[in-house]
């Protein structure tokens, strides 16, 4: 983890993503926000990474590769050391995700939320996991 390295936001639905860069600037977030639609570009961005990102913040449903998947391939092509704060952030209920992923720990799991507030407040919890 780089304290001054990019948030990586992963997430195919551009309303969220311009909420959430919104949410970081009003908390005076300096790092650049990498924006990958789908997981297949994050992984790709990951292969040729130049510096270590300060966070990974990803949805859980997208098209081509979700979120699961590329925990599971950042995991498994060893892109990712161990501990690193990878933050599913969805709307998704926490049973979508497969049990055995929960009791792994490979990462943080935060609700959208349905209002500007309420995300504000969860990209606030959401930073201080990646410190």
């Amino acid at each position: 983890m780089a304290v001054n390295g990019p948030i990586i936001l992963v997430d195919d639905d551009e309303d969220d993503v311009f909420l959430i860069k919104t949410a970081l600037e009003e908390l005076s977030i300096s790092n650049e926000v990498r924006v990958f639609r789908h997981g297949l570009d994050a992984l790709h961005y990951f292969q040729q990474l130049p510096a270590n990102p300060f966070v990974v913040i990803s949805d859980l449903n997208m098209p081509v590769m979700n979120g699961l998947e590329l925990l599971d391939a950042l995991t498994q092509q060893k892109l990712l050391p161990s501990g690193f704060p990878f933050v599913f952030l969805t709307t998704s209920d926490v049973s979508a995700i497969p049990k055995q992923v929960l009791t792994e720990g490979r990462f943080s799991f935060f609700t959208k939320g349905y209002s500007y507030e309420q995300i504000l407040e969860t990209m606030s919890m959401v930073i201080e996991r990646g410190r």
